[in-house]
């Protein structure tokens, strides 16, 4: 995948998460970061495996950005 930021290309690889789903929370969010902690609040990203959650993604080594599809697909 070419990274949409410097025109380089992405490096194929997975996020890993520590207990069920991702969490993403807005900088706006007002929840107290120990219930961030928890995994409470936040907008759930979905992974392909309860034991193991991980989610695809491409990481770029140039501009340090990492991008995730979100459509489950």
């Amino acid at each position: 995948m070419e990274c949409p930021y410097c025109k380089n290309m992405m490096e194929s690889g997975v996020i890993h998460g520590e207990r069920g789903d991702l969490n993403w929370y807005s900088d706006k969010d007002t929840t107290n970061s120990f219930f961030k902690y928890l995994g409470f609040g936040g907008q759930k990203i979905s992974t392909t495996n309860f034991m193991s959650p991980k989610i695809k993604s491409y990481r770029c080594t140039e501009c340090k950005k990492i991008i995730i599809d979100l459509d489950k697909k």
